[in-house]
């Protein structure tokens, strides 16, 4: 055994790997803190969308603060729904290729923006 494998055998001993053993170890994450928020959480499962994010948020709370929890749940709901419509828009040719756009087209022929293009943000 080389002074590398001898060194990583002694830190297992040390600080052994707090997921050895866990049931579905790919459910779960290392936290630098043992009191966490939900934006924390997110982090820690990489949760970058802000909808998916917010619903984790309304789900993981669902109740709290006085609130029916199905008023959360509703809301988390929501949130995914409008998720999904968000990738299909984005899938769709419309928002695939904004520069290859009919409207980012006229823009550039004329040097003016349609107002339906402006109010989607596509320009």
């Amino acid at each position: 055994m080389n002074s590398i494998d001898q060194a990583i055998s002694r830190l297992r001993q040390i600080a052994p790997d707090p997921l050895a053993g866990r049931r579905n170890p790919h459910r779960w994450r290392v936290l630098p803190t043992t009191t966490v928020d939900v934006h924390r959480i997110c982090r820690a499962y990489e949760v970058t969308d802000s909808a998916i994010a917010f619903a984790v948020g309304k789900l993981l709370l669902a109740g709290d603060e006085g609130r029916p929890a199905n008023d959360d749940v509703m809301e988390a709901i929501d949130a995914l729904t409008r998720y999904l419509e968000i990738q299909a828009e984005d899938s769709s040719s419309l928002y695939a290729n904004v520069a290859g756009t009919p409207e980012a087209k006229v823009k550039h022929e004329t040097g003016r923006q349609s107002h339906l293009a402006h109010g989607m943000g596509l320009l």
